[in-house]
């Protein structure tokens, strides 16, 4: 095969989707037991961990070796608040996305990587906005997504009240 046909080939497998590297994520949009369906504009879509409460919130992700490709964290908050998430213990570099929930309707404010940390002192990560939800993803789940600031995502299935 030429260089120029071999390029042209390339090119026509690009276009039609089916070269993988780089293309969005595409999770079945369908909550299953113990998720929620974060689906954003467009096809991209996060199964999601929901954590409510304080002891959830402050274990999150920690010692877990892996996420799937299209898995994350939600996490909520009773109220709007500042501040940032800390990575101590945790062992996947992560994306997280701060953001303002209205109902089944989130709305993202900021978008920050993380890495690992195993030994204090671990940085904070704080976008300095004030949030009511965070969802934390495998980096740069967001940008292959298309997700940035005031993209809105719906979730679909049943959320617990955040304590």
């Amino acid at each position: 095969m030429t260089r120029p046909v071999r390029a042209l080939l390339v090119l026509a497998l690009v276009a039609s989707g089916c070269a993988s590297e780089g293309a969005p994520p595409s999770a079945s949009c369908e909550p299953e037991a113990g998720s929620v369906a974060v689906a954003f504009d467009g096809d991209a879509c996060v199964l999601a961990e929901v954590v409510a409460d304080t002891p959830s919130r402050q274990r999150g992700l920690m010692h877990r070796e892996e996420l799937g490709a299209d898995a994350g964290m939600l996490f909520l908050f009773p109220e709007t608040r500042g501040g940032g998430f800390w990575m101590k213990n945790t062992l996947i570099p992560l994306s997280i996305a701060f953001m303002s929930r209205e109902g089944d309707r989130l709305e993202v404010l900021a978008i920050l990587d993380m890495e690992p940390c195993k030994e204090d002192p671990c940085p904070t990560y704080d976008a300095g906005v004030q949030y009511d939800a965070a969802l934390e993803v495998n980096v740069g789940w967001f940008g292959r997504a298309g997700v940035r600031e005031g993209s809105v995502a719906e979730i679909r299935g049943s959320l617990p009240d955040p304590r």
